[in-house]
């Protein structure tokens, strides 16, 4: 099991990684951090867990649809 400190280092070096690149997520480091907190997610199929379904969420990258 990972421990949270790794999980929120992770978070962090995300946000910076997206604070650099002004949210684009097309960056290859904004990529890497993405991957690397993916890979520390305990949810096994995440996409399809109704646990995040009814959350509220906040987007931390530039939109990349039109009129974002």
């Amino acid at each position: 099991m990972n421990d949270t400190a790794t999980i929120l280092e992770t978070k962090i070096a995300l946000r910076e990684a997206l604070k650099t690149y002004d949210g684009d997520v097309k960056q290859h480091k904004v990529k890497e951090k993405i991957e690397q907190l993916s890979q520390l997610n305990p949810i096994v199929d995440p996409t399809h867990s109704s646990l995040l379904e009814s959350q509220d969420w906040l987007l931390i990258s530039a939109p990349s649809f039109p009129q974002g």
